[in-house]
């Protein structure tokens, strides 16, 4: 997971893979260009992170992240995961199987992604869904956010599954439910 800085606004924002990552990404490039961002891969491990002033950071609801994630991965066209492992073809259980036994930025726990940092700086916990409005009254200069990587179509979920993965990704439930809004 990437955090990015706008220094020109003081502002970096942390957006956790299946979470809008690629469509902020793409507006901040779009309205900076990249030599005027600053990319900070994985600050939760170091000391002082390299990102100044205010953080937002994006979250997704938990069952949402994991349905992108397996059309993403697992239906429409298999993308890879870590190590060069194709999951196309594996069904919501297998994927889900799948992710308590390996790490990979696409499915570790948002909250994990944060780790201390909404604790240590003005941090700003915004859904997915809510970004676009808090960006238009907090942030007016925020360009409007492309689309990418956007999947189509329902996935309903076993209850017995949707149970296991809100009890995996407890701590991202809440804080998702913890969120600005």
């Amino acid at each position: 997971m990437k955090f990015v800085n706008v220094p020109a606004w003081d502002i970096t924002f942390g957006v956790p893979p299946k979470c809008g990552s690629s469509s902020v990404n793409a507006a901040l490039q779009e309205a900076f260009g990249c030599e005027n961002l600053v990319y900070c891969d994985d600050v939760r491990l170091l000391k002082t992170p390299p990102i100044a002033g205010r953080l937002i950071f994006v979250v997704r609801h938990p069952l949402d992240r994991f349905k992108s994630l397996w059309k993403n991965k697992c239906r429409d066209n298999g993308k890879l995961a870590g190590h060069g492992t194709n999951l196309f073809g594996l069904t919501p259980a297998e994927l889900f199987d799948y992710i308590r036994a390996r790490r990979n930025s696409h499915w570790t726990p948002q909250s994990e992604l944060l780790g201390t940092l909404a604790t240590t700086r003005y941090t700003d916990i915004v859904p997915l869904e809510d970004f676009a409005p808090y960006c238009t009254y907090n942030i007016p200069m925020m360009p409007a956010l492309p689309v990418r990587n956007k999947t189509h179509g329902v996935v309903d979920l076993a209850p017995w599954l949707e149970r296991e993965i809100l009890d995996y990704y407890a701590d991202d439930v809440e804080l998702y439910e913890g969120a600005v809004t």
